[in-house]
């Protein structure tokens, strides 16, 4: 994914996402060999599809959104660009999920997307250093240690 700036007649706007092509079209050739999505894209040639259609380029699409064929490698590629891309470096979960989800849809996208977020080591490390606590939490973290302190001197 890079940076691409479009001109508007109010201004220049910066930040979209543009995807590299490899990935559509390792998108669209993956289709082909997804039985479920080759069901789809029957019923959207017969006129069934009711959040599918296909694209100019014969790419099915979902509300809009590249359907990702159920292929491990790809979806992982795609989890990977998204994840470490130049524009958002490790973003959490919630912010990797809205930007993808603008560009692609798969059954249990969110799910995929959460497991590969909580995966990450750099992520959770990063997660331990900034977590708040609230005041209650350190109530009890004092508590406990003080009660383990209290009862180390006693022994």
């Amino acid at each position: 994914m890079s940076l691409v700036s479009d001109l508007t007649p109010s201004g220049v706007k910066l930040g979209m996402l543009k995807l590299r092509s490899n990935i559509l079209e390792e998108d669209k050739n993956g289709q082909k060999e997804d039985l479920e999505l080759v069901d789809r894209v029957v019923f959207v040639n017969q006129g069934k599809g009711v959040d599918f259609k296909l694209d100019e380029n014969c790419v099915l699409m979902f509300r809009d959104r590249a359907s990702v064929p159920d292929v491990l490698e790809l979806k992982k590629q795609i989890l990977e660009e998204g994840h470490r891309s130049c524009l958002s470096i490790h973003p959490r979960v919630t912010k990797m999920h809205q930007d993808l989800k603008r560009f692609f849809w798969w059954p249990g996208m969110k799910k995929d997307i959460t497991e590969f977020g909580y995966a990450c080591l750099i992520c959770q490390k990063f997660k331990i250093e900034h977590q708040k606590h609230s005041p209650h939490q350190k109530l009890v973290h004092q508590k406990l240690t003080s009660s383990y302190v209290l009862k180390d001197i006693r022994s």
